[in-house]
């Protein structure tokens, strides 16, 4: 299903003939011990054609870029609330974007003494 803000912008494209392409990323997401990532497949895609914000327990990846093919994605994605915000990164490498969010330490798995 569209988000608004992407059916407003391929609407907007396809009644005023500009040519956009909307393309759903390969996503794949993992949970470990310490934190959470995303790894998105965006061949193509600078850092300055990211936009990357956290805000209520959500992750916002935003990537736009005008040149002759325009290209348009926005998704959200929810995590538990026990996110240590001040660690979180992003990094794109090889068409690869990388989120990472470290989890709080009272998230963390605790391992329990035997006696």
């Amino acid at each position: 299903m569209f988000s608004n803000d992407l059916y407003s912008s391929y609407v907007f494209n396809r009644l005023f003939g500009k040519k956009s392409y909307i393309k759903e990323p390969i996503m794949k997401w993992k949970e470990s011990e310490n934190d959470f990532q995303i790894k998105l497949e965006m061949p193509g895609i600078s850092k300055d054609d990211l936009n990357i914000t956290y805000e209520k327990e959500t992750v916002h990846v935003k990537a736009e870029k005008s040149d002759n093919d325009n290209f348009y994605f926005y998704e959200k994605y929810v995590f538990v609330p026990d996110i240590n915000e001040n660690t979180i990164e992003a990094k794109i490498e090889n068409g690869i974007l990388t989120v990472t969010l470290t989890k709080k330490e009272e998230l963390k798995p605790k391992r329990i003494e035997i006696k």
